[in-house]
């Protein structure tokens, strides 16, 4: 029975992916006098009768649901979206999804597609066992035609109250409400009533900025954390234990224990938690994920603590052409980080030959570095490459309690990782003595190499001439790509307060930062390229923000290629675009919400390079639905001489 009913909810959630998502399309069919020269624009659908009608027949009690919020209106973004891109979908042989759809359930009539449609799990809080779960889940499909969508799905008359189904091979019943077939498992049928007889919807449970969220999200999930009983969050975390004991075998049962204990704190301190996806042709894609912790909770206590800002968090990068650059506030705790650093530098991890004392040091280390700051920033950018100082720059900034402190105990870190290395390198055979001397000179930290804009700046040196079995021409190719000084990292500590780390660009490029460091400036985020998002995230209160550049980043590729010598597959030509941003932010002080964006810009340049590509692999394929060139050889081949229609 528990694996019955385990298939009969994965083919509810079919069904309602198939009803809901792709369904969404039969209210885009282009219109009729659709010409030649292409598809034509979509149209929006009018605005639906009740905007909130799906949350008002999902019970206020609910523990859960994924909600498309307006079938038509997911499906013109979806169309308008393409239509922008100028994919060759149906070139390709794509049906679309409107045929998908008929041809998979065969709806054709008695789907309200200028409604909302949603997948509910009503209260669980008595619920004990996930076997239980089937009988707490139920579809909301909206209907004009209850009879017509019935039979689409398989279903006969009515019988007393409900419909008979079958979905997934297994037995179901439905059943109509304020323009609704409510589905669900035929042992389900407490669940059906429940959903009938409510008298107020979710709508009146959920926070307003939440339903904000919902009208502005064409998918939107939402759960309560405190409608989950205990034992039935416990049948996941026995699951999870075992894959964790399975794979990591060497790990000892009560430190998988403790990292399950953290697991199932962070779940007893939410709640509420939301996640939506808004499709639009003007910003792209974008993914919101909000969570609402319990006020005396650890969580919301870090929350508090945290002093968001409303201005950028790149403070002190450098205003280059960016591969990748993210700032942020620090959240960490010493118990916390203490936690980690030990689960990944564990004797058994590390080895034998490891001093024990040395690595307590650099865990020491590792400890302070990583609580002492109160903001940081790094970027990684493309550097010209008509310049002798590397293709890529490096940049790490941050603020902290004190500088001469933090600068001092990253030469001690140094100081310590290296001699250690050398010494298990030598005491396990790795290394000789001489090679061991030779290593300790090629890597070196000089203290107060130079001085830069008032700032004493440490050189942290790796000589590659030095190391073994490096050959000249490796050498010069290595040195086209970091610069012609090699590696060298520059550390300094700026004022009181500040930290600033490089690599790439030599001396000139330190001082730039150190300079913007001085003055507080965020020149990177007044680049084009993080300017064209800036509206379509987060203004204030930021704890976080991120910024990945796939047009740097190609490009940054082929200019290694090109100052190696070595040729590109195929090439990586992609005009310069908006990035793929991340932003976090503190909502109040026990709520906060992290947005990811695809910009369209993004998705537009990304077409654009494809394209060429998709027209080689459709010439080469010939017309949609042709014979491959193989295919007809062959056919020639075997075919009769006189065949008619055989050439």
């Amino acid at each position: 029975m528990q694996t019955k009913r385990r298939e009969w909810m994965i083919g509810v959630i079919v069904c309602s992916l198939l009803v809901a998502l792709p369904g969404s399309l039969l209210a885009a069919q282009a219109p009729e006098g659709e010409g030649a020269g292409g598809p034509a624009k979509p149209v929006k659908p009018a605005p639906p009768k009740d905007p909130v009608a799906v949350l008002k027949a999902i019970p206020a009690s609910a523990t859960a649901f994924v909600a498309v919020r307006n079938i038509a209106e997911v499906d013109y973004d979806v169309a308008d979206v393409l239509a922008k891109l100028e994919l060759p979908l149906d070139q390709l042989g794509f049906p679309g999804l409107i045929t998908i759809l008929k041809e998979q359930v065969g709806i054709e009539e008695g789907l309200e597609v200028n409604s909302g449609a949603a997948v509910v799990l009503l209260d669980c809080t008595e619920v004990k066992t996930l076997d239980d779960v089937d009988k707490r889940a139920v579809i909301l499909v909206p209907t004009d035609k209850p009879e017509a969508l019935v039979k689409a799905l398989g279903g006969g008359e009515k019988e007393g109250d409900a419909y008979k189904l079958t979905l997934g091979s297994e037995p179901a019943i439905a059943t109509e409400k304020d323009g609704f077939l409510v589905i669900a498992s035929a042992e389900a049928t407490d669940a059906i009533k429940e959903v009938v007889q409510v008298k107020e919807g979710i709508d009146k449970a959920m926070a307003p900025d939440r339903l904000k969220a919902y009208g502005d999200a064409d998918i939107f999930a939402w759960a309560s954390m405190r409608r989950i009983s205990k034992e039935l969050r416990a049948e996941p975390i026995k699951t999870l234990k075992g894959m964790m004991m399975a794979g990591s075998p060497e790990a000892k049962p009560e430190e998988v224990d403790a990292s399950l204990a953290e697991i199932n704190k962070f779940l007893d301190e939410l709640k509420e938690v939301s996640l939506s996806l808004t499709l639009d042709a003007r910003i792209g894609l974008k993914g919101t994920f909000w969570y609402q912790a319990m006020p005396d909770s650890d969580i919301a206590k870090r929350l508090a603590a945290v002093k968001p800002g409303d201005g950028s968090l790149l403070v002190g990068l450098p205003d280059e052409p960016m591969i990748a650059a993210a700032g942020w506030l620090n959240t960490m705790r010493e118990e916390d980080v203490r936690k980690t650093v030990d689960q990944f530098l564990k004797p058994e991890i590390l080895g034998g030959d490891v001093d024990e004392e040395q690595i307590k040091t650099v865990k020491d280390s590792l400890v302070k570095l990583a609580t002492s700051f109160e903001q940081a920033a790094v970027s990684v950018t493309g550097l010209p490459s008509e310049s002798e100082d590397g293709l890529i720059g490096l940049t790490a900034v941050a603020k902290v309690a004190n500088s001469q402190q933090t600068q001092a105990e990253i030469r001690k870190l140094f100081t310590t990782v290296k001699d250690t290395l050398v010494k298990t390198a030598l005491n396990n055979g790795s290394l000789t003595e001489e090679e061991s001397k030779t290593v300790t000179e090629a890597i070196q930290l000089k203290e107060n190499a130079e001085k830069l804009t008032g700032a004493a700046v440490d050189h942290f040196v790796v000589d590659l001439a030095k190391i073994p079995d490096v050959e000249e021409e490796q050498l010069e190719q290595i040195k086209s790509v970091i610069g012609q000084e090699g590696i060298v990292i520059r550390i300094a500590s700026i004022g009181e307060r500040n930290v600033a780390i490089t690599f790439g660009g030599g001396a000139r490029r330190f001082a730039q930062v150190v300079e913007m460091v001085q003055k507080n400036q965020a020149p990177l985020a007044e680049r084009k390229a993080i300017k064209m998002v800036a509206n379509r995230l987060p203004g204030t209160k930021r704890i976080g923000e991120g910024y990945l550049s796939v047009d740097r980043l190609l490009a940054t590729v082929m200019d290694v290629f090109a100052k190696t010598g070595q040729m590109m597959p195929f090439p990586l030509n992609m005009r310069e675009t908006a990035p793929l941003s991340v932003m976090a932010s503190q909502i109040d002080p026990t709520t906060a919400e992290v947005n990811v964006l695809v910009p369209i810009e993004l998705a537009q340049s990304t077409a654009e390079m494809v394209k060429p590509m998709m027209m080689m692999f459709m010439g080469g394929m010939g017309e949609p639905g042709a014979t491959m060139p193989e295919e007809e050889e062959e056919t020639e081949e075997t075919a009769p001489p006189n065949t008619p229609g055989v050439r």
